[in-house]
């Protein structure tokens, strides 16, 4: 309590110095006043009373600064010298000014980069409510490890029917959309999801309403719009909330838009953002195919059951579905994974390499300043040496010294985090098809939300604090260590300093070196890496040869001319014996288009 006291007194002495000022010369005039006074009524003249009440009372300046002293502002007014001393001498040196900031931030700024990244995928929590109870659930296949993954629509029903660990079990399922607007067809991405997706998420539309248990069945065509969608082309027109609006052939009813910024990670559109969503329509006629694996479940833990328990009574109900449909479960089981870890996948571990690679970086760069600093405490010993001569401790050098240092770093620092934000979007382009989990490849998910916010900030404020004291404690120490007869004789015939400050000049190019050679090894190590991927024998010359991937969810009126009569619209409007039909028909205009028989040259 009572240094929570002496630094409420010290910050509020800060801010109210004007006024702290006043009232302590207004109470010692008022103290000297009430002597003189005294002394006149004991009979002594005015002159003469003014004169003793003030030798009695002594040096006024020494009681200030007694006092200014004791409430901790003598410090606050040598750091205040400093600084603008540290500024005046900056102002003088602009080349070392600007290499050593530039050198600072390119440190600061790549670790503040990384850094903003670790936080947006690894340590910041998801936006949902209770994000720590929530789960994917899954299908595991054994021969490819124990990592759950998409399910079949009947396996869904069964989980949910036979499970006692979790408050609420909800599916989805990507799909494409063509949305009609004013003539226009735009294409987006949507999503269907069961009635109890939103609430399991523990969120509400912004306007209007989510779906209803009752919505989850074929032929309910209302849809929920994202909030960039509704705002992007819809003109964030609140009427539109009751609107019709045409998606794909069909005509749905908007009943709600979800709040600005609300987003669902789902790792098989490459975390691509979810333009509108749909109901899932089994409600009323549970769907009987396990052979169709093309959704995913999440569900919400009840209250106090731990995650090793919702995985052991899944992989018994996955054992259990396994016995009774042998032909299409054989080798499937079933298996939870938290959320967290869905959405992160594998991206802590290139992450934090690149992290230990760039506070290598760091480390050069604190190398390099320190190399500077002492340089030009070498240009400065003259300077020092007077200080201490008239009467500057080697404490009070080496506070002006640490100050300069200080300042050095935080400019650095701020300039590095102005950088972090575009940094953080390279990095996003750099890893932009790499597979971080489950074989999806795609953007890292979360990636895009790399932005500063109090943690960052926290960050950059305490990486400048611990640079400025990495790179300038020891020229600090060297700095101060100087005599005035030594000093003087060196500015007189230019001598070179001792051997203790060539010493560890040396050790700072030797560490230097080391860190380079670190750095340079580790870089190629990676290319040689990414060389071999891009050389890899594939078996087959891939000159010329295009792939192409084809969700039947995207080509639904295609998919309806090949579905028997009476077969409802939504979800399910194929199966998987349609299938090869239509892949036949698309290679086949394939290999009749022009583009497949070229003319002969």
């Amino acid at each position: 309590m009572n240094l929570f006291t002496r630094w409420w007194s010290l910050a509020r002495a800060m801010f109210l110095r004007s006024r702290w000022e006043r009232d302590m010369n207004e109470e010692l005039q008022f103290h000297i006043e009430q002597r003189v006074e005294h002394l006149v009524k004991s009979g002594r003249p005015r002159q003469e009373a003014m004169r003793r009440a003030r030798l009695e009372f002594g040096a006024v300046e020494g009681y200030k600064e007694t006092c200014r002293e004791a409430r901790g502002l003598r410090m606050v007014d040598e750091l205040r010298c400093d600084l603008r001393y540290a500024l005046r001498s900056f102002r003088k040196s602009p080349g070392f000014t600007t290499v050593a900031v530039v050198s600072l931030a390119l440190g600061i700024g790549l670790n503040t980069a990384i850094f903003s990244a670790i936080n947006a995928v690894i340590l910041r929590p998801l936006p949902y409510k209770d994000p720590q109870r929530l789960v994917l659930v899954g299908q595991v296949w054994h021969r490819f490890g124990p990592e759950p993954g998409n399910s079949s629509p009947a396996n869904y029903v069964e989980w949910e029917k036979q499970n006692h660990v979790f408050e609420s079990i909800a599916a989805t399922a990507l799909t494409g959309l063509r949305v009609t607007i004013r003539d226009e067809i735009q294409l987006v991405s949507g999503q269907r999801v069961s009635a109890d997706f939103f609430p399991l998420l523990g969120v509400q539309a912004a306007l209007g309403r989510t779906f209803l248990p009752e919505e989850d069945k074929p032929g309910v065509n209302v849809v929920v719009l994202s909030y960039d969608l509704w705002q992007g082309q819809f003109g964030g027109d609140p009427k539109t909330v009751g609107s019709a609006v045409r998606l794909n052939d069909s005509t749905f009813r908007v009943i709600g838009v979800m709040p600005k910024g609300f987003r669902f990670f789902n790792k098989r559109s490459g975390g691509s953002v979810i333009d509108a969503w749909l109901p899932y329509p089994f409600a009323d006629n549970p769907p009987t195919s396990r052979e169709l694996h093309s959704l995913h479940a999440f569900a919400r833990l009840k209250p106090g059951v731990s995650f090793e328990t919702a995985q052991a009574e899944m992989k018994t109900i996955g054992q259990r579905l396994e016995m009774e449909h042998p032909k299409e479960n054989r080798g499937i089981g079933a298996g939870v994974l938290p959320l967290h870890d869905y959405v992160e996948g594998r991206a802590s571990s290139p992450l934090l390499l690149l992290f230990g690679a760039v506070g290598l970086v760091l480390l050069i760069a604190c190398a390099n300043v320190a190399n500077l600093l002492l340089a030009r405490a070498r240009t400065r010993r003259r300077e020092i040496a007077i200080r201490v001569a008239i009467g500057a401790g080697r404490l009070r050098v080496i506070q002006q010294l640490l100050t300069e240092s200080l300042l050095l770093a935080f400019a650095g620092g701020a300039a590095g985090l102005l950088s972090a934000q575009s940094g953080a979007k390279v990095l996003n382009r750099f890893i932009y098809g790499i597979d971080f989990g489950w074989g999806s490849a795609g953007k890292m998910l979360r990636l895009d939300e790399a932005s500063p916010d109090l943690r960052v900030l926290g960050f950059t404020l305490a990486l400048s604090l611990l640079t400025g004291l990495l790179f300038g404690l020891a020229p600090a120490l060297q700095g101060s260590n100087v005599g005035l007869h030594e000093a003087l004789k060196d500015a007189g015939r230019g001598a070179s300093t001792g051997r203790g400050g060539a010493r560890f000049r040396n050790a700072l190019v030797v560490a230097q070196i080391a860190l380079s050679l670190v750095l340079l090894a580790g870089a190629g190590l990676m290319i040689n890496s990414l060389w071999r991927l891009q050389h890899v024998r594939l078996g087959f010359q891939p000159d010329r040869l295009l792939s192409l991937h084809c969700s039947l969810r995207t080509v639904e009126p295609y998919v309806r001319e090949l579905s028997p009569k009476g077969t409802p619209t939504g979800l399910r409007v194929w199966t998987v014996n349609q299938t090869p039909r239509l892949v036949d028909q698309a290679i086949e205009r394939l290999e009749n288009s022009p583009a497949s028989n070229p003319p002969p040259p």
